[in-house]
């Protein structure tokens, strides 16, 4: 590869997050939807979706994470660093104009600009309390049809929460409509995900003893 052919910076940013809930955010600055956390079923740590990217830490609380993110315009070549950890994805943006969160949301780090709307490729490296995130355009292969659909609007109240994941992700469910429009929760709502976690296990009965748990004590007591 000649000289005209190595891959260029086109800018970066540098910030930090608080990883509260275990997790930082880098979306689209002209959807701003809420930040959706990835799948509770899944050992995934990084999750693209049309004009968003959710990153996942190893751990939580109030020590802050370096991150740092890099705009290419072809695939860059490979850290110099060690990192202990590293995956790739394909994302979307509307404009490629994306905002850098800090913790839960609450205030944003920066912008910052990417070349255009478009599918891009996405590297995220881990290491210990820092991140290395890094786009470039996708190739002539990669299709927007290839890219999951954006994260539905969630409470970050609600993921903040400190209940078993198995409830919290029932609730998630029923926090949307089926447009994924937010919706308030009701108490019954809030009763039956714990109903979920909580559903006792039915002990095995003789296929002859009637549901109401009546049997040989109710034929005598009737006779």
């Amino acid at each position: 590869m000649n000289e005209a052919e190595m891959p260029e910076p086109l800018g970066h940013l540098e910030y930090e997050v608080m990883m509260w809930d275990g997790y930082f955010v880098i979306e689209e600055r002209s959807s701003w939807t809420d930040y959706v956390m990835p799948p509770f079923d899944s050992d995934g740590w990084l999750l693209t979706t049309e004009n968003q990217v959710t990153i996942a830490g190893t751990s939580q609380g109030l020590a802050p994470w370096e991150v740092r993110l890099e705009s290419w315009d072809s695939e860059p070549p490979a850290s110099a660093q060690a990192w202990n950890r590293t995956s790739e994805s394909l994302a979307y943006f509307a404009t490629g104009c994306l905002v850098a969160w800090t913790a839960r949301g609450e205030s944003a780090a920066g912008e910052f600009d990417l070349s255009g709307k478009g599918v891009y490729r996405v590297r995220a490296s881990a290491g210990d309390q820092r991140f290395l995130v890094q786009f470039w355009p996708g190739a002539d292969t990669d299709s927007r049809d290839e890219v999951p659909p954006p994260g539905r609007r969630i409470d970050p109240v609600l993921l903040s929460l400190n209940i078993p994941d198995e409830v919290k992700s029932v609730l998630i469910d029923r926090s949307t409509d089926g447009d994924g429009n937010p919706r308030e929760l009701t108490e019954q709502d809030i009763r039956e995900a714990y109903a979920t976690e909580h559903r006792p296990q039915r002990k095995n009965t003789d296929a002859t003893t009637p549901p109401d748990g009546t049997g040989d004590d109710h034929q005598q007591t009737a006779g």
